[in-house]
Order: C-alpha cells, then structure tokens, then sequence
C-alpha cells in the first residue's frame, strides 16, 4: 500500500470526524472499522473518496486476506475505484458513452467527484471541472457551481460554470443562472446563459423566459433592454416571459415599456394581467403605470385585434375593490353598456346571456 496504516488512520480522523483520535484507531478492530466504513457509506452515499479511505482503514489494522472481514472491505474498494474511474474518464475525456447505463445514485457519486475541482487553484482545472458537470447534467451539482461561480474571476471558468448550469437545465438550473442577476460581474453573462437556455427545448425555454423576468431589476439598462429583446423574439413563450416581468420589483418607466409590449399580444388573456394596475394609486409613477394598462387594453379590443374576446378577461378587475370603479368605465366603454360599480355582477351575467358557452373563470367561448 502506498500509504502507511497510520497515515490513513490520521486522513480517517481528519476527514469525518469518525475517528476521534490517532490512539483510537491503533485500538479498532476491522469489524468495528468496516462497520463505521458501512455506517458512513449510507449517511454520505455519494462521497465516494471519503468511504474507499474508510474502507482501506480496515486493511490497515489487519493486512491478512485471510481474514474475511478485510477482503469484504477491499472488495468494497475495488468497487469504489471503478465510480472513480468512471468520473474521472468523463473528466479526463468529456465522454458522454462513460454515462450510459448509469444509476442516478453512480452519477451522484461522481458530481461529488468532480465539484472538488472547483477548488482548485489552476484555471484549467476549474474550467474543465464545470464542463464536466455540464455533460453529467446532474442537479446534484448546482450548488457547487453556483458556489465556485460566486467567487469566480476568470472568464473561461465564468463561461464554463454558467453553460453547466444551461446544460442541467429546468427550474433549478434556471432559478441558479437567475440568482446573478446581482451580481457584480456576472450579471451579463448569466442573462447569455439564461437566454441560450431558451434554445434547447420546449420546457426549459418557457422556464427560461419566465426566469428572465428577473432581469426587470438589473441596475444596467443595456441588460434590461437586452431582456426585452430576447423576450420579444420568443413568441408565445416570451409572453409568459413579459407577464412575469409584472410580479418583479422595478421602475415605472420599465413597467410602463413591459405593459405597452404586452398591448402587442395576440392572447386575450393577457388583459387580466393588465385589469391589476386599474387601481388608484398616489405614488410616483402610478397614474403613468394605469394610464399605460388602459390603453394597452383597448388597443388589444381593437376590431382587427383581439375584439370583443379581451372582454371576459376584465372581469376580474371587478372582483377586487381598488379595481372595480376603473374596470366598470372601461368596459362601458368597450361595449356601450351601463352597468354601474354597485351592479358589477351584471356584467359575468350579461356576458354568459350572449355566449352559452362561457364559465366563470373565462373558459369556453
């Protein structure tokens, strides 16, 4: 063996706490040994490193193969010398063919592997690190990377770290990219990221385009306009995007420019988003903010728009007190009828006279 029985009881002790002293593991038995070893195998079953190190502790306090505790032990790390293997080829090689048949629980292990290098002081190593839980695409490593990205001053390693985050993908690779929206110097390269997530697929671009929302409060306006861009190119889905856009904390005047972009829209729905700002309101930016709303809807209402199909949508501006007395002159104005603010049930009831098909909640016709 390489090292020594009592070097690697001393990594023993360093690393987990499992061995309390030097003096306690000369005096452990190797069934006591490879019962800790199977004890912390089940509480971290994925640090593959820290179990072979308390695997081999059990050959340490009795080299005989003749003793079947120890061979069950070595077994045990042979077994885990191929998880490394494993990582590290992908490491070594980008292969994506290593990751075939594997287990949720083996790719696990070999995130845990490769995170490790993110540590590290050479560049190189960092950049190649981040690539690599990109080909593993595991959630698993989300964390590490968004660690190692907060602290990250190279740019190859910033680039790197942020694709795996792509790669990974869905909600929680999304909500990691969108965390940066902040930050000092990443703020740019994490909205490139987030908006070449929206090409991959389906789903992680409409998770994309909601998430890049967040850049409604990017203190840079080069960044903010760069949302609006990508959002307006991404049809229905940057839709999603731009009404998300409404629940972020930002300025009247971004505010202003999301509402007068959604007025563009070819799905009615959207005026129930719009009937939230029908309300008074004293603050700076208030009356542009309702204003804007306003006209938003009847440019939607518009005959060679959307007509009378944004009509049913406005109701819920009825339903909510602050919004009841704007929403009723609105759509006065919009139908011609005289419904009053104390009568505001007449106008769901009126509509369902005349469309059959029509339920409560705006389905139907």
């Amino acid at each position: 063996m390489a090292a020594s029985a009592r070097e690697m009881r001393a990594r023993g002790a360093q690393r987990g706490g499992e061995i309390e002293s030097l003096d306690a593991a000369a005096a452990a038995t190797p069934e006591s040994l490879l019962a800790e070893a199977e004890d912390y195998e089940r509480r971290h079953p994925h640090d593959v490193p820290g179990m072979q190190e308390r695997y081999l502790l059990v050959s340490g306090a009795d080299p005989s193969l003749a003793n079947p505790v120890v061979r069950k032990a070595l077994d045990r790390v042979g077994e885990l010398e191929g998880r490394l293997k494993d990582a590290y080829r992908v490491l070594r090689d980008g292969d994506p063919d290593a990751l075939e048949g594997m287990t949720d629980v083996r790719i696990k292990g070999m995130v845990t592997v490769v995170a490790r290098d993110l540590a590290s002081r050479d560049p190189a190593v960092r950049e190649r690190a981040a690539k690599t839980l990109g080909l593993l695409s595991h959630a698993e490593g989300i964390h590490a990377l968004k660690k190692a990205l907060d602290k990250e001053e190279e740019g190859a390693c910033v680039e790197a770290s942020l694709q795996a985050l792509v790669l990974i993908g869905g909600k929680k690779g999304a909500d990691a990219i969108g965390d940066f929206v902040g930050h000092e110097r990443h703020s740019g390269a994490a909205l490139g990221a987030m908006i070449r997530m929206t090409a991959r697929n389906p789903v992680d671009r409409r998770i994309a385009a909601k998430e890049m929302s967040r850049w409604m409060s990017a203190r840079d306006e080069g960044l903010w306009e760069r949302m609006m861009t990508a959002l307006r190119g991404l049809g229905v889905d940057g839709l999603h995007g731009l009404a998300a856009c409404c629940d972020r904390n930002t300025t009247p005047a971004r505010l202003v420019a999301v509402i007068k972009e959604l007025s563009r829209t070819k799905e009615p729905a959207v005026a129930r988003v719009l009937a939230r700002y029908f309300r008074p309101g004293g603050a700076p930016g208030d009356e542009a903010i309702r204003a804007a709303a306003l006209d938003a809807v009847r440019t939607m209402a518009k005959k060679e728009n959307l007509g009378e199909a944004v009509i049913p949508h406005l109701f819920v501006g009825l339903r909510h007190r602050e919004t009841r007395y704007q929403t009723t002159l609105l759509l006065q104005e919009l139908t011609g009828k005289d419904f009053t603010v104390k009568n505001w049930g007449s106008w769901s009831a009126w509509w369902k006279s005349t469309h059959p098909g029509w339920t409560e909640d705006g389905e139907g016709k």
